[in-house]
């Protein structure tokens, strides 16, 4: 089978579509043939080893994908050959990939492999994000930094359908009418305007009661400066706190394919309007190393949405999440584990 791999650490450069032998079943798990592989911004960390999870060479990056069961180990229950599946796994780029089958889970008919792939991660930490961190409701306002990205659009979308007024931060201004066509009442370019200020303008200086910021040290101090009493701000993802560094984060969320909420999701999108077709979040050349331009795209944080490509075809989208049920569903709820700070604006207390 084709794969992408790389035996040396890097940038793009490094990686090389390879042929390999196809992984074989072991017990407990399930081998999917990949329709559609999402990209992350942390597979950028992971071919430079500045992920949790580190590289064993020859590795193959990949953290989410979408296809179809090809084979499934006797041991393994509820999930058959031919199943269309979503999974969280490393990995995915290529054409066939075991997984544990707790890591996988079924997606609707109606749900095309383009968007189950951009789905889990993006969506899911979105989801815990609002509804675990915080407990967002009616009558409250959210800020959402970065609202263009993969977990920015999801966090738009899942505020609204709490009922919250949502205010997105943009970095430039091409990127706001995706943002308000996802919800946003209002959206701030960060980089031409004070978003402080700005905030407190659109609030009435009451501020914002949660604030998502995966940028960091940037816009940690202005953040604080807009919160109303008790209010939370959050950072998650790869918030940077040093010139030249990032602070990079394990993976959001652990044997996230037996949640019920990534079940209750699917299925509640499933029922609802899905007319908004998923759209190109990257424009896709492919020179130098497989996928080099697109990567290089990713890494200057140049995307909107989340990005997906065909397994070893350079096709990139973004899916969107049509009026999700937020309502906190039942069952034990899994604990974010990125390196998030939460922090209560009435005495500034940082929080882990």
């Amino acid at each position: 089978m084709k794969a992408i791999q790389f035996d040396r650490l890097g940038g793009p450069e490094v990686m090389q579509l390879r042929e390999v032998p196809k992984p074989e079943l072991r017990p407990g798990t399930v081998v999917v043939k990949n329709r559609v592989i999402a990209l992350n911004y942390g597979d950028v960390f992971f071919i430079k080893g500045q992920y949790l999870v580190k590289p064993v060479f020859p590795d193959t990056p990949g953290m989410e994908a979408a296809g179809v069961i090809e084979a499934v180990a006797p041991d393994v229950a509820g999930l058959v050959p031919g199943m269309r599946v979503a999974y969280i796994g490393m990995g995915a780029y290529a054409e066939f990939t075991r997984m544990r089958a707790s890591r996988v889970i079924p997606i609707p008919d109606t749900t095309t492999f383009e968007q189950a792939a951009a789905f889990p991660i993006a969506v899911l930490t979105a989801w815990h994000l609002i509804h675990s961190c915080h407990n967002t409701g009616a009558n409250q306002i959210v800020l959402v930094h970065s609202a263009a990205g993969g977990v920015g659009i999801a966090a738009v979308q899942i505020a609204r359908a709490a009922g919250a007024q949502v205010i997105g931060t943009v970095s430039s201004d091409d990127k706001a009418d995706l943002v308000r066509k996802f919800g946003a009442q209002e959206v701030i370019n960060y980089a031409t305007h004070d978003f402080a200020a700005e905030t407190m303008r659109i609030t009435n200086g009451r501020g914002v009661d949660l604030i998502l910021d995966a940028v960091g040290k940037p816009t940690f101090e202005k953040g604080l400066a807009c919160l109303a009493p008790f209010g939370h701000l959050i950072l998650y993802g790869s918030a940077r706190w040093s010139a030249g560094a990032n602070r990079h984060s394990p993976p959001s969320i652990r044997e996230v394919a037996q949640s019920q909420r990534l079940r209750r999701a699917y299925g509640l999108w499933d029922a609802r309007d899905t007319s908004a077709r998923p759209r190109c979040g990257f424009p896709t050349r492919a020179r130098g190393s497989p996928y080099d331009s697109d990567r290089r795209g990713i890494r200057a944080r140049r995307g909107r949405g989340r990005g997906a490509l065909p397994a070893i075809a350079p096709l990139y989208r973004q899916a969107p999440i049509d009026s999700l049920d937020a309502r906190p569903v039942s069952g034990t709820p899994h604990k974010l584990r990125n390196r998030s700070l939460s922090v209560r604006s009435e005495r500034r207390h940082l929080l882990s």
